[in-house]
């Protein structure tokens, strides 16, 4: 910044001895200083709200690691507890399983016990048969001897008759021994009877004690394999009951790191908040510094000493006198009243996005304020040139960014369909709103591929018949920076790189339409 000293002679005088050319030189020299200060205060401040932005961003994620490290303590207590109580259930098992095991041992024993008796049942049985057979057979030889003595008895009895008196004695003998004979056949026949159902019955339960024999095997082979089962099932437990162990030491151990991370990640995030609200109070302490040099911009533009902002002011007071006086005349011959002129009831023009407004005044807009917007683009230094209404509505963009939004397709509609939306970020309202006879902004905006144009805003007030509508802005003097603020479009005007806009060239034939 330069400083104005008055140098006093050695007379006494009213007045100061100054050279005006010197004031004026040194006021230029100072409004110069004071607008480069604003630009390096407006980078400085983009980096210090990239930061804020980073820095919140960061903090925002500590506090995530927070909750994520509180829930993954709480899981792990989780964890600890139900492998505890496994521990528990599987000591219970265990206990269990040798109460079981010997149970079943001893229940294996009498499975063998059972399935050797029923073995050696069967073998009886089979004996028993054996010697019912050997019974049979005798009795079968008792009935042959019982026919044939019945048979002898019957001859012998012939004989005695044929004897006469003299074989009575032996008849009677020969009839007894009949009768005898006779007795003994039944006798043996009801045996054999007898011997033959209980061959029978016999017979079935050699079958049946086959059969059960047969399933006792099994069934012992079934016992030694459930005992091999609880064996193999003990083992596996007592193993679970290991690692249950070790999962309870590992658990432990992981709750105590736990412990220290989350007081770590507590105390991180303690950090990153308090430089996170530090960063806000400089980024609000840079907004106030650059509103204050700002201010004293204004002031070095003084009347009859041009600085480098002088000639924009004056264009740009000059652009709204002309608005004002355009939008009075068309109130005057009726081609708009002067209420829908302030019609500020925006309607949402559905399947915009962004969103686009259409209002009464829309269209009186459109018809006249090209005409005055486009000739300002002639002059290299200026990037646009916009009326805004009192809300921050643009109703016509410049020709360059007045285009019919393509479906779908956001990002190319956000840079060349700028026409009726509201642009009510702080600088565009300071302006709207803004009632001295101009305001001078500088600030930073995203521009494409990750760099920033850094821009000089002028804007002053528009009036239709005394009433306060918005304001005619020029955006100017635009610089292209990366995000470290470096000029990234060095020895190039904003009209230039607008040319080699990717964007624009796509919309060319588009663009011309609309000029023609």
């Amino acid at each position: 910044m330069a400083w104005i000293f008055f140098s006093k002679s050695d007379k006494t005088t009213d007045e100061p001895s100054f050279n005006i050319d010197e004031l004026r030189s040194s006021l230029q020299r100072t409004a110069e200083g004071v607008g480069d200060l604003t630009l390096e205060i407006v980078g400085i401040a983009g980096r210090v709200d990239l930061l804020s932005q980073k820095v919140n961003e960061e903090a925002n994620m500590f506090r995530d690691l927070q909750v994520n490290a509180s829930s993954m303590l709480e899981s792990n207590n989780t964890v600890n507890q139900s492998v505890n109580l496994t521990k528990d259930v599987v000591t219970r098992a265990i206990d269990n399983i040798s109460d079981s095991k010997v149970t079943i041992n001893s229940s294996i024993g009498n499975i063998k016990e059972l399935s050797e008796s029923v073995t050696e049942s069967s073998i009886e049985l089979e004996k028993l048969s054996s010697a019912l057979r050997q019974v049979k057979k005798i009795t079968s030889t008792i009935a042959s001897i019982s026919k044939q003595t019945n048979l002898l008895a019957l001859n012998a009895t012939i004989e005695a008759s044929r004897a006469g008196e003299a074989g009575r004695g032996f008849a009677v003998v020969a009839e007894e021994v009949k009768s005898l004979s006779k007795k003994a056949g039944e006798a043996t026949t009801e045996i054999s009877n007898t011997i033959n159902a209980l061959a029978n019955q016999i017979e079935s339960l050699v079958d049946m004690s086959e059969r059960n024999t047969t399933k006792a095997e099994t069934v012992k082979q079934d016992a030694e394999l459930i005992g091999n089962a609880i064996n193999l099932l003990e083992t596996d437990i007592q193993s679970i009951d290991e690692n249950s162990s070790n999962i309870v030491t590992a658990a432990t151990d992981i709750d105590h790191h736990c412990n220290i991370t989350v007081e770590g990640l507590n105390n991180l995030t303690e950090d990153v908040e308090e430089a996170n609200e530090r960063f806000s109070k400089t980024k609000d302490r840079i907004n106030a510094l650059r509103n204050s040099v700002e201010e004293i911009v204004r002031h070095t533009l003084v009347e009859g000493i041009e600085t480098i902002d002088t000639p924009m002011v004056e264009l740009c007071q000059e652009l709204a006198k002309t608005v004002s006086t355009v939008y009075e005349d068309g109130v005057e011959k009726g081609l708009i009243a002067e209420a829908d002129m302030f019609d500020f009831d925006y309607q949402e023009i559905p399947d915009t996005n962004p969103v686009q407004f259409n209002t009464k005044f829309v269209k009186f807009c459109d018809k006249v304020l090209p005409a005055i917007q486009e000739p300002v683009l002639e002059n290299k230094r200026i990037a646009t040139c916009t009326a805004t209404d009192i809300n921050g509505f643009i109703p016509r963009h410049i020709n360059a960014r007045h285009n019919q939004q393509r479906p779908d397709d956001p990002t190319w509609n956000t840079l060349n369909c700028r026409s009726m939306r509201i642009y009510n970020d702080s600088a565009g309202l300071a302006a709207a709103k803004n009632r001295n006879k101009f305001l001078l902004q500088t600030y930073r905006i995203p521009y494409l591929g990750g760099q920033y144009a850094v821009l000089k805003d002028c804007s002053a007030p528009i009036y239709i018949n005394g009433k306060h509508w918005g304001c005619m802005r020029i955006t100017y003097d635009i610089k292209i920076t990366d995000e470290e603020g470096n000029d990234a479009m060095q020895d190039k005007n904003f009209q230039e790189v607008l040319k080699q806009d990717k964007f624009m060239q796509d919309n060319k034939n588009k663009i011309q339409k609309v000029n023609q």
